[in-house]
């Protein structure tokens, strides 16, 4: 989506926009696109924010395939990603465009031109959306973004969060700096080289270096698309491994094809020369074997007490990427991906008596198994206290204005935003069940949230109570959200990390009724500064409301 308006060059963006249309009108997730079907077309343009005779031949050669939509690999905006350059001459509510940050686009201050101009998905800097076959993962590889660019930094887990989760045949991941690359003028980036194969992914596309180049590793495609318009590179002296093809002889821009049996590149240059192309095939050699797992401790119908150590056995015929303990069908812990696979359990925060444990191991080709369950005894006594840990039954987000009708369903964030434009309020819900409580009031419950990000610095935030519990996640908007109470506390987001609201008041209200606890979450200072909280979704620091009985 644009944001702006105003009268400046016309670049590749507003040229292909207006040669193909390109205007689409959201009613449902971000996370699932109108366009549903078994197949799909899409264009990758990189290094191409500069207005010029080569930017206008590749947008019109891309408006010869008829594109679903546009992908691009970042330099959105040359030379400095400033507001004056920027074109804003498209008014359209949406548009089905699609990029990635740039590091051209990034020499602007916090890169608020391009924050401000495109409309995007979650955080804006790095994003997933998902259109027919194909979940597309838009990350931001420039040193500059706050959440990292290391594969265990908050944007890696993220990743890695995602891919793991995905049920889409192809996982395509998409960013500016590239993993890998021959070019003379950059070359590879170390920093982006994430293990995108074992997390999942189909192939990585990148740009920086003006030129275009396939790589394969260990099997799995590496490409560079950076002839977008702006010029042309030289490539170095030296080729890195598993470089297959190679070429700097014009401009040009991907084709991609992508159905539910197999997806194909192809690079074409500005005068319609296939230069190269390469195929996938989803063929019945893809590893369809699920792993084996057992939990190894403790034993089935142990009594446990304190802290113990939860371990399980897992083996598979590729590699095991992870398991994932459960407590009553809830994650104990976060995921583990590396053997020998445990998780530590404080069973004083679980109520005393019958409880069951399972482990689930899965693959990279996204299988996955279950072992037997086991059933254990918490036994704690003499503390005097019972601590007990509840996450969220529910929890999603809305937002006003043109999305006031849209379901976000469920995502590894929350989002939260008090804007002066309607269409950038978000609000958070949560929901937990505490009919496990058998009292009728607690001496104190504290709501947990980890901050995932904090875009325009520290943030208000206030929480407020919700007397209904019929919401849904899948069915709740903007339009239907329920009513609120009066404002229970308000307090700052500092930083990225826990944050603790104390609600206790409202909890035993709600012990003495249905023992459903509703909280809605929102700055009622229009502070106009975006928050994100990990979801019940997200394999890491998941909501909590802690109860003290």
């Amino acid at each position: 989506m644009l944001k702006t308006k105003g009268k400046m060059p016309i670049s590749l963006l507003v040229l292909v926009a207006l040669l193909l249309g390109l205007l689409w009108y959201s009613s449902g997730s971000y996370r699932q696109v109108l366009a549903q079907s078994t197949s799909v077309r899409f264009a990758v343009i990189g290094d191409y924010g500069y207005a010029g005779t080569a930017e206008s031949d590749v947008a019109k050669l891309v408006k010869s395939w008829n594109p679903n939509f546009i992908i691009t690999v970042g330099d959105n905006n040359y030379e400095s990603g400033a507001a004056s350059t920027i074109d804003s001459n498209m008014g359209a509510p949406t548009n089905e465009f699609f990029p990635a940050l740039g590091n051209h686009d990034w020499a602007t201050s916090g890169a608020k031109p391009y924050i401000d101009y495109f409309l995007l998905p979650g955080k804006e800097r790095y994003y997933d959306f998902t259109w027919g076959p194909v979940q597309f993962f838009a990350i931001d590889s420039d040193t500059h973004e706050p959440d990292g660019t290391s594969s265990g930094s908050i944007q890696g887990l993220w990743l890695q969060s995602l891919l793991g989760i995905s049920t889409a045949r192809w996982k395509i991941v998409y960013m500016h700096h590239p993993p890998f690359s021959s070019g003379g003028e950059h070359g590879s980036s170390s920093w982006m080289q994430w293990p995108y194969q074992s997390w999942g992914a189909t192939a990585v596309l990148a740009g920086h270096d003006h030129d275009y180049e396939r790589i394969i590793k260990n099997g799995f495609p590496y490409f560079v698309s950076g002839l977008g318009g702006k010029s042309i590179y030289s490539f170095g002296t030296t080729t890195v491994s598993g470089s297959q093809k190679r070429y700097n002889g014009d401009y040009g821009a991907m084709l991609v094809d992508a159905s539910s049996t197999s997806i194909t590149f192809k690079f074409i240059n500005r005068k319609g020369s296939l230069i190269d192309t390469y195929t996938i095939n989803a063929t019945s050699s893809s590893d369809t074997t699920p792993p084996a797992v057992s939990i190894a401790s403790p034993a089935n119908g142990a009594t446990v007490s304190g802290t113990v150590t939860v371990s399980a056995n897992a083996t598979d015929n590729v590699g095991v990427a992870g398991v994932q303990f459960k407590l009553d069908g809830a994650n104990l812990g976060s995921e583990d991906t590396l053997a020998p696979y445990g998780v530590s359990w404080n069973t004083a925060t679980t109520i005393n008596g019958s409880h069951t444990l399972t482990a689930t191991a899965r693959d990279a080709a996204g299988n996955k198994t279950t072992s037997s369950a086991l059933t254990l005894n918490v036994s704690n006594s003499g503390t005097g206290t019972q601590l007990i840990s509840f996450n969220p039954v529910a929890d999603t987000c809305v937002r006003a204005g043109t999305y006031a009708s849209q379901n976000f369903v469920t995502s590894i964030l929350l989002e939260e935003k008090n804007s002066n434009l309607d269409s950038y309020d978000r609000r958070m819900f949560l929901r937990f069940d505490l009919s496990s409580v058998s009292s009728t009031s607690v001496s104190s419950a504290v709501l947990k949230l980890y901050v995932a990000s904090l875009v325009e610095g520290p943030a208000p935030i206030a929480v407020f109570p919700v007397t209904s519990n019929s919401w849904t996640e899948t069915g709740i908007t903007w339009n239907n959200q329920p009513a609120f109470g009066s404002q229970l506390l308000s307090t700052s987001l500092p930083t990225i990390g826990w944050a603790s609201f104390n609600v206790t008041a409202f909890v035993n209200s709600q012990l003495a009724g249905d023992k459903k606890v509703s909280l809605m979450l929102w700055d009622t200072n229009q502070a106009i500064k975006l928050a994100t909280f990990n979801s019940r979704e997200n394999s890491l620091n998941r909501p909590v409301l802690e109860v003290t009985k």
